[in-house]
């Protein structure tokens, strides 16, 4: 009996094996040339070299054994260092979240494009998976793909903005060169003078990080305390999904009754002895904070730490590897905090009574923004509209899409720089023009007003300088809106 036990576990034994070495498989074009292998032992080939290698667990590794890629628990394929997340599903379909999805049919063959296709060798539907995996880190990662294909795949990746919860974390950095402006000299006399002049250059960092389940149930019952000596009040505790909850269903009374009854108590304090020492960033114009930090329960809700209620969100985060870490767009923390339109709603949480006169003018919280517009001219002439709202809401025809705050920033942050000379005869005092003649129109929210302008070819042509932020501009709008 024991003999048959012992050869029933051999065999058992056997077949484990055999089935580790059933992921090798390789991909080839219709053109039967092959462009990524996979070996018995988990090592990616290219023509014949290894390039990286893909663990059981489903983890791309490079070459020094680093992690490029893994797979979430929600079937997300995370890329280090690529502000582009892609869900895979176990069958192998690639969901980037435009609608396109791509599928292995039953043949084992994946379509690309309505031109190109790869076929997996053997077609075997559990090696689906590890080839889509494969697929996804070749055109994303890889810095020369093994074809000229123009894949759906990267037409339009998912962002970190699509998923949820997830904290992210945003500092100010200094990107100049160190060195500049410390060269001396000395003269006649011995005496040292400085050269040069030191080269800063700020600009706004993003750290990021995805919650699994277990960390997003944690964070939703993290406890917020009310800065109360701040605001010399007397709220009580809550927690982040209260807060949540009574924000999202706008029950006035009991999510005002979260916050300070005014800020008379807050005005009371002396500035300079006791109120720039606050935790509070309300008065963010003053003194910068040193960083800002966002929970986002989805798109439509957040919070923003260190308002009126604080809580320690890096135990979230700090032992974390983050999933996005870059450099979004040059200015300070300041003006970050001055032009997004993420953060100033949560300044006051929609009540006058909470509003404190900024000594710089934010942007509306209900208003027009920037508007580029080229109006209709002749027969076969092109025309257009971008209208982007103060909600991120960029407008073109019957079509609209969000754009992240911290471009809405870098937009209006660029133009601070720019000096925009005003016409002097209103829209409607000037003369009509050609029935088949154009205008260019801009509109932009500037010094806390909105500047309604009109620029006619020869007659009253654009400045330079605007022109050039006009004509970047509209590229950038025309091609979010393709993607």
């Amino acid at each position: 009996m024991k003999y048959i036990i012992y050869f029933f576990s051999l065999l058992l034994f056997q077949s484990c094996i055999a089935q580790k070495q059933d992921r090798s498989f390789i991909l080839k074009t219709k053109t039967d040339k092959t462009i990524l292998e996979l070996d018995k032992n988990g090592v990616v080939l290219s023509e014949g070299n290894p390039i990286a290698s893909l663990t059981e667990n489903n983890i791309i590794l490079d070459l020094k054994g680093d992690t490029l890629a893994y797979l979430h628990k929600d079937d997300i394929l995370i890329l280090k260092n690529k502000n582009q997340i892609t869900k895979i599903l176990p069958n192998g379909t690639i969901d980037n979240g435009s609608g396109q999805s791509l599928k292995w049919n039953k043949k084992g063959y994946f379509k690309l494009n309505n031109k190109e296709q790869l076929q997996i060798i053997p077609n075997n539907s559990k090696l689906y998976r590890g080839a889509s995996l494969l697929i996804t880190m070749q055109f994303m990662i890889a810095s020369e793909p093994y074809s000229n294909t123009e894949l759906i795949l990267s037409n339009q990746p998912m962002t970190n903005e699509n998923h949820f919860p997830r904290i992210e974390v945003y500092t100010e950095k200094d990107y100049g060169d160190k060195n500049a402006g410390s060269q001396t000299t000395t003269n006649s006399n011995e005496k040292v003078y400085g050269m040069g002049k030191a080269d800063y250059q700020p600009h706004i960092n993003r750290t990021s990080y995805l919650l699994d389940e277990k960390e997003a149930f944690n964070l939703m019952n993290v406890v917020l305390i009310p800065l109360n000596r701040c605001f010399k009040d007397n709220k009580p505790n809550t927690t982040l999904e209260n807060y949540f909850t009574l924000s999202l269903n706008r029950e006035l009374v009991a999510f005002r009754n979260l916050l300070p009854n005014s800020l008379t108590g807050f005005l009371s304090y002396d500035y300079n002895n006791e109120r720039q020492f606050f935790e509070t960033i309300i008065e963010y114009q003053k003194i910068a904070p040193r960083s800002i930090e966002i929970v986002w329960l989805d798109e439509k809700q957040w919070f923003v730490n260190n308002v009126f209620y604080q809580t320690d969100l890096s135990q979230f985060y700090l032992d974390k590897e983050p999933n996005i870490d870059e450099k979004l767009t040059r200015g300070t923390l300041i003006d970050f905090i001055r032009f997004s339109n993420v953060i100033q709603p949560k300044l006051n949480e929609g009540f006058s009574h909470l509003k404190i006169q900024p000594e710089q003018s934010e942007i509306p919280t209900k208003n027009i923004l920037l508007e580029l517009a080229l109006t209709p001219g002749g027969p076969g002439s092109s025309s257009y509209q971008y209208v982007l709202n103060s909600d991120g809401t960029l407008k073109n025809l019957n079509k609209s899409i969000k754009i992240p705050h911290y471009q809405i920033v870098s937009l209006l942050n660029e133009l601070q720089s720019i000096y925009i000379q005003p016409i002097e005869k209103s829209l409607k005092a000037r003369p009509k023009v050609a029935d088949d003649g154009q205008s260019l129109i801009f509109k932009v929210w500037k010094d806390g007003k909105l500047i309604n302008l009109q620029y006619e070819g020869v007659e009253n042509p654009m400045p330079k300088n605007l022109e050039a932020f006009y004509n970047k501009t509209v590229a950038f709008f025309r091609k979010s809106m393709e993607n």
